[in-house]
């Protein structure tokens, strides 16, 4: 009888002992399933170091490429800027593994004139619609994607509007029926925005026809922007600006394909008294995203940008909230990007104070947007034109295949224009199917006799930071313009995998000696 009493009390002593052991070996198995870096949907892209795109001209009137993607990884970018004293229009390619082409000459100003691209749209067939400011005129032309590269292919510029405001600006969308519409700033009839239409895939257009007049001989229009979206609406806003570039009120209308007609246009923001330089409300964007409308521009009274929602197609809008209370400063408009798995992205460049100038990117959360994460930023540097300047502006952004970002800008002016900078992240979304363009490249050549031009030997070819040219990377912790981790960045805690293996193996183990144990309790 001593004998089981004893034998019971050692069991009950073991039980009591392998408990704990088991709550000990649960506690370290989920201590040691817990990553230690922070979690994946928490972290920033790893963007690219930034980069300054080659063979550009150092003034670029603070404006980056215009910017479209084909279903191939490959970007197209069409910028006006200088080949031997003439004002040409260029075209070049970006893709992720061999980064820029060489630049090709596809228009010339006329008698040393000069010409601006105002706007590029690739249309469902693969069919590049470019409109062009010459001198005070607006001319159209387009080609097949496959062909643009080849100035002989485009079509004849034609003349589809006169009399442009400065600074020039315009805009054009269409949609999958060959429906095409321009906008822009013009004072032909008196100052304003002006449109064209066609319905044969620019083959035929219609008079210029005014939209919107300011009534006022120094106040023009700026900023027209289009967006064609699914309802097959084209979304334009614009807004006012006077003579010492104080902009007064942003407008907002769409063009209903159907009716060929505009919607009255209504005003989304006005100049208020005070706020930064009295700069007023300028830089307007607008998105057409499941179903909505997001408008955003700039606002002076608080220094920052801002935005408004309508849920019926522009009839009511929402009150205007920020984008971000931390960033401040008038360093372009937003550019919206939409990705594979439909999330809106936006772009802006702006700063937090004087040790944060940047290159920003947020998120719409559905009801406003994420928390603001850098593509790159750093302290304000001011140099001289052609220099080593940092003040990052005028986004310009475009998604490739669904999940490569490729984002542009430029340098403030008052930090010393210096080209036309990019970097690059890939998202942790589905890659979109290829769809081959049939076009083949032939090798192009230009010649360039400014030795100071970056030559084609810098093109980026890899995406190693290590092999990046070094004008501006940013590759070390001591370079004041920081760079973030990645979504795909290996975890931090490299004993995880051994610990999570040793504790499930030690867990089998002792459920197998805690099944010994009450087994033999059981037959006691």
């Amino acid at each position: 009888m001593c004998n089981l009493k004893y034998t019971r009390k050692f069991i009950v002593a073991d039980r009591h002992k392998l408990s704990l052991f088991l709550n000990f070996l649960i506690i370290l198995l989920v201590i040691a399933s817990i990553d230690s870096s922070p979690a994946y949907a928490q972290q920033p892209n790893q963007w690219a170091p930034q980069t300054r795109i080659p063979t550009y001209d150092d003034l670029v009137n603070e404006q980056p490429p215009r910017l479209i993607v084909d279903q191939n990884h490959t970007v197209y970018a069409f910028n006006s800027q200088t080949l031997e004293d003439q004002r040409v229009i260029m075209y070049r390619e970006w893709t992720r593994e061999a980064g820029w082409t060489d630049p090709n000459d596809i228009f010339m100003a006329p008698l040393k004139g000069n010409i601006e691209v105002l706007d590029v749209f690739l249309d469902h067939d693969n069919m590049v619609h470019i409109v062009l400011a010459m001198g005070e005129d607006v001319y159209y032309s387009k080609t097949l994607l496959s062909k643009a590269y080849n100035a002989s292919a485009w079509s004849t510029p034609e003349l589809i509007g006169s009399e442009l405001t400065q600074p020039v600006n315009g805009s054009i969308g269409g949609n999958d029926r060959g429906e095409l519409v321009i906008t822009y700033g013009g004072q032909s009839d008196g100052n304003g925005v002006y449109w064209v239409y066609s319905e044969a895939d620019g083959n035929a257009w219609t008079e210029p026809s005014p939209l919107f007049f300011t009534y006022y001989d120094n106040l023009t229009s700026m900023g027209s922007q289009i967006y064609v979206g699914q309802s097959n609406q084209s979304h334009v806003v614009w807004n006012t600006v006077n003579q010492q570039g104080q902009g007064g009120k942003i407008y907002y209308s769409n063009f209903n394909f159907e009716s060929q007609k505009w919607k009255e246009p209504i005003t989304l923001a006005e100049k208020a008294k005070g706020g930064k330089l009295a700069l007023g409300t300028l830089t307007p964007s607008v998105i057409e995203y499941n179903g909505n409308i997001i408008v955003s521009y700039y606002d002076a009274i608080n220094n920052g940008n801002w935005w408004r929602l309508s849920h019926d197609r522009g009839e009511t809008w929402t009150e205007p909230s920020q984008v971000s209370s931390q960033h401040v400063g008038t360093n372009g408009a937003l550019s919206f990007a939409i990705d594979s798995q439909n999330s809106l992205h936006a772009f802006f460049g702006q700063r937090i104070n004087d040790l944060n100038h940047g290159m920003w990117h947020t998120i719409w959360t559905g009801y406003g947007w994420s928390a603001i994460t850098p593509v790159v930023s750093g302290p304000q540097v001011r140099d001289e034109i052609g220099g080593n300047g940092f003040d990052p502006k005028s986004a310009r952004a475009v998604i490739s295949q669904g999940n490569v970002v490729l984002v542009t800008w430029v340098t403030d002016g008052f930090a010393g224009e210096n080209g036309v900078w990019f970097s690059y992240t890939t998202l942790d979304t589905p890659e979109l199917p290829t769809i081959e363009p049939n076009k083949v490249m032939p090798p192009v050549t230009i010649d360039i006799s400014d030795s100071s031009v970056v030559t084609p030997s810098a093109l980026i070819t890899t995406t190693d930071s290590s092999t990046l040219p070094a004008s501006r990377s940013i590759q070390s912790a001591d370079d004041n313009h920081q760079l973030y981790p990645s979504v795909d960045e290996p975890s931090n805690n490299q004993l995880r995998p051994l610990l999570v293996g040793v504790a499930n193996v030690v867990l089998i183990i002792a459920v197998f000696f805690i099944y010994q144990v009450y087994s033999r309790t059981s037959r006691l």
